[in-house]
C-alpha cells in the first residue's frame, strides 16, 4: 500500500539528517529510508557529470525500494541533478531543497538583497540566482562559496580555533554589505555551525535573518502527503533504515556527533554501490 511505503531521503553524508530529524518528529507514523553517499563526500567538490551519476544511481535505488516520495536535502545534488532524477523516477514525486525556500521568500519578503552560503558545486550551478530571477527578479542574490565547511563538520572539527577565522573570511562580504538582511544556509550541513555563525553576526552588530531550507522543504512535503492522502495512518513503531556507500562505522560516528537517533544496527553498508549498473 502506497501510503505505508517509506519516505526516501538522500545526501552525501549527515547533512540530510537534519531534514530526517524534523520529519520523524512531525510524522511519527512514517517510515524512512535514508541513503548517505559518504564514499563520495563532499559533493560540492565534484563535477556535474559525477553528481548526476551519483544522484541518479541513488534515486533508482530508492525507487526500487518502493519509497512514496524522494527528498533531496543536498543543495549540490538539487542544483545539478534534479531534472535527471525526475526523468528516471517515473511517478515517484521528487522534492528538492531549493525550490520551497526560494518560492516562499520571493512571495513573502520585501528584502532586496539575500546572501546564500553554499558549496562550490551549488554556487557554480547558479541555481539560486536562476530561481530567484524566475520568481522575483527584484531580489539581488549574493552567493558565497564555503568549500571547507562540509569536511569540517563531517569530521567534527567545528570547535577548533581556526573555524572562526574561516567563517569570518567567508562572511566578509556579508558583514560589509548593509543591504543584506537575509542569509540562507545553502547546504544542509551548515546548520551545525549555526551557533558560531549567529555569534559572529551578533559580535559585528549585523542584523540578519538566518533561514534554514530544511524547514521549508519539510513543510512542502508534509502538505503534499496530506493533500494526496499519502500519510501513513498505521501507528506501529517508526522504522528508519540507513544505507551508506562507504564505511558504516564512519557514518555512524559522524552522525552521532550531532544526532541521537542513529543506531549502528540500522545502517546497511553497500560496497561498490556506484560500480553496479
Amino acid at each position: 500500500m502506497k501510503n505505508r511505503s517509506p519516505i526516501g531521503i538522500f545526501d552525501s553524508g549527515i547533512g540530510g539528517l537534519n531534514t530526517l530529524k524534523i520529519l520523524k518528529e512531525k510524522l511519527p507514523n512514517e517510515d524512512f529510508l535514508y541513503f548517505a553517499d559518504n564514499i563520495n563526500l563532499p559533493y560540492g567538490d565534484k563535477n556535474k557529470e559525477e553528481i548526476i551519476k551519483f544522484s541518479t544511481n541513488i534515486a533508482k535505488f530508492l525507487v526500487e525500494k518502493n519509497v512514496k516520495v524522494i527528498l533531496i536535502p543536498c543543495n549540490t545534488s538539487s542544483s545539478n541533478s534534479l531534472n535527471a532524477i525526475k526523468e528516471i523516477t517515473n511517478s515517484t514525486e521528487v522534492f528538492d531543497i531549493i525550490s520551497p525556500i526560494v518560492y516562499d521568500i520571493s512571495k513573502n519578503n520585501d528584502s532586496k538583497a539575500i546572501a546564500v552560503i553554499a558549496t562550490n558545486g551549488t554556487v557554480k550551478s547558479n541555481i539560486y540566482l536562476q530561481k530567484f530571477q524566475f520568481y522575483n527578479p527584484k531580489i539581488h542574490v549574493i552567493q558565497i562559496p564555503c568549500p571547507e565547511l562540509v569536511s569540517i563538520i563531517e569530521s567534527n572539527r567545528i570547535n577548533e580555533e581556526q573555524i572562526d577565522k574561516i567563517l569570518l573570511q567567508y562572511f566578509d562580504e556579508i558583514l560589509k554589505n548593509s543591504e543584506i538582511r537575509i542569509l540562507i544556509y545553502g547546504c544542509t550541513h551548515y546548520q551545525h555551525l549555526d551557533t558560531k555563525i549567529r555569534k559572529i553576526f551578533s559580535e559585528h552588530q549585523k542584523i540578519i535573518e538566518i533561514l534554514n531550507p530544511d524547514d521549508f522543504l519539510c513543510m512542502k512535503v508534509l502538505n503534499f502527503l496530506q493533500e494526496n492522502n499519502l500519510l501513513n495512518e498505521n501507528e506501529s513503531k517508526q522504522k528508519i533504515d540507513f544505507y551508506v556507500s562507504g564505511n558504516k562505522e564512519q557514518f555512524f560516528q559522524s552522525a552521532n556527533n550531532f544526532f541521537d537517533f542513529v543506531e549502528l544496527s540500522q545502517i546497511h553498508e553497500l560496497k561498490n554501490f556506484h560500480e553496479i549498473e
